[in-house]
């Protein structure tokens, strides 16, 4: 029997269990390996269990194993135990947090802004999962596998009903999903991605309410729901996504993330300007990112001295002549002016003065020569903080450089772009720093296909790399005509 405290597969102590069921159980456990804690849902051989449901532990496991998305649980590991019962364990990331059953049982009132939010991440988990080959489809999406993240990032888990679609013709299958979230299509085992739509919309629309999706009017075998709190364009996006037939929902969640067209408020109401330069017209898409050092050092300085240059600047256009004459006439000037001083002041005063000036002068000689050494001992054991990087999407091709001590240049094709992650890495001194990853899917030898990514942003705040990840997606979704 199972017990907290009981340690499977010498790495992981149960602790707490986290469901009621004796046949699949679902465990919080420490893994002592990676000193954190983890899930282990736990099916037990015999009883009331079916082998289907192994087949699907064992899928669930399999396609864990492959998934590299941010916001999807991660796999820890897969195996079998013998303790009194057979017992067959899979073993996943633990997610702090709250799952949105958890908050609406709470009385969370949820508000437009937070349903825009969750809509757009769970749109992008989905849209990574549908790109895949095969696409996999969830096929379960509901309030109790979506996780609100203590970073306030949407967690999509439980992966026990997907499917590789597509399925095969006339090949047996097993009806899955919750009633209420389920389409109609899912029923007859021809799930689509638009059936994973149908379920985000019911999702939703539970959120909104607070009332089941099950327990909802229905007309015309569609689900009724009050969304006068909602923008007219909202609410008509919504309805989309629980349109009973197939054909009249998005066809894909690129087309749905397109429709939605969320614009997340961009923290740059303030006197600051944002970082990035980005420009952008309906066939090409360009930004610069600036280095840290610049963004450090050469923004404020440019922004103390820019009013005083500007006026330097528009007074010597007054002033006729090449720029080196109208300089040695400004000095000659400055000279008779000054030389009257000589005269006034004490001469042991004065050599006071310049004894103190040379001193000063010596020092700063002194300093210069120090200074610019540890900053190249600093850039050459660190090129990140002078490492500024240019994108540019244009004729199908996309063309990312790197700029530091050498430039480095990858460049790709448009159509191979999987996905865009805001991922979230650590320095050598465990700090964190937000960056942006391209992940494509590219040709390799023997028609086989690698996997690839691209990261960049390191020196931009998570707000700024949030903002310009959207405004990529929104770029990216209008090329491919789905609009």
């Amino acid at each position: 029997m199972l017990t907290a405290g009981t340690l499977l597969n010498r790495r992981f102590r149960l602790k707490r269990q986290l469901n009621e069921n004796p046949v699949r159980q679902t465990w919080l456990a420490d893994d002592l390996m990676l000193k954190d804690k983890a899930v282990v849902k736990l099916l037990a051989l015999g009883g009331s269990m079916q082998w289907e449901d192994l087949k699907l532990l064992e899928r669930e496991a399999q396609i864990l194993k492959q998934l590299n998305h941010p916001r999807l649980v991660k796999y820890r590991d897969y195996f079998s135990l013998d303790d009194q019962n057979v017992w067959f364990a899979l073993v996943t990331a633990y997610i702090p947090g709250s799952s949105l059953k958890e908050k609406l049982e709470g009385n969370h009132r949820f508000t437009q802004q937070q349903l825009y939010w969750i809509a757009f991440e769970v749109l992008e988990i989905l849209n990574y999962l549908h790109q895949l080959h095969p696409p996999v489809l969830h096929r379960d999406l509901k309030p109790s596998n979506l996780i609100w993240g203590e970073d306030h990032h949407i967690y999509l888990i439980d992966l026990g009903a997907v499917q590789l679609q597509p399925r095969t013709p006339g090949s047996t299958f097993t009806v899955v999903g919750t009633f209420g979230y389920t389409p109609i299509e899912q029923f007859g085992g021809l799930a689509v991605p638009a059936s994973d739509l149908y379920a985000l919309g019911a999702t939703l629309i539970h959120l909104l309410t607070g009332i089941p999706p099950a327990e909802l009017p229905q007309e015309n075998f569609k689900m009724k729901f009050n969304g006068d709190i909602l923008d007219p364009a909202f609410q008509k996006w919504l309805e989309t996504l629980i349109e009973p037939a197939v054909t009249s929902r998005f066809s894909s969640t690129q087309v749905a993330l397109y429709a939605l067209n969320y614009k997340p408020k961009f923290p740059s109401k303030t006197n600051s300007e944002p970082s990035i330069q980005l420009s952008q017209s309906s066939n090409e898409f360009n930004v610069n990112i600036p280095s840290q050092f610049s963004l450090q050092y050469i923004s404020p300085l440019q922004k103390i001295l820019g009013n005083p240059i500007q006026g330097i600047k528009r007074g010597l256009q007054f002033i006729p002549g090449a720029m080196p004459i109208k300089i040695l006439g400004l000095s000659a000037i400055a000279a008779l002016i000054t030389s009257p001083l000589y005269r006034v002041i004490e001469p042991s005063i004065f050599t006071e003065i310049n004894s103190s000036l040379i001193i000063l002068f010596y020092l700063t000689l002194l300093g210069i020569p120090v200074t610019l050494g540890l900053l190249i001992y600093k850039a050459f054991l660190d090129y990140k903080p002078f490492e500024k990087v240019q994108l540019n999407f244009k004729n199908k091709k996309f063309n990312i450089f790197w700029y530091s001590y050498f430039p480095i240049h990858k460049q790709g094709d448009i159509s191979q772009i999987q996905q865009i992650n805001l991922i979230r890495t650590t320095d050598d001194k465990g700090n964190y720093y937000p960056s942006l990853e391209i992940v494509t899917q590219e040709p390799n030898i023997f028609f086989l296909s690698r996997r690839k990514t691209y990261r960049f942003g390191h020196q931009l705040p998570e707000e700024e790399l949030n903002w310009l990840k959207q405004e990529l997606q929104k770029w990216l979704a209008s090329q491919s005509n789905l609009h």
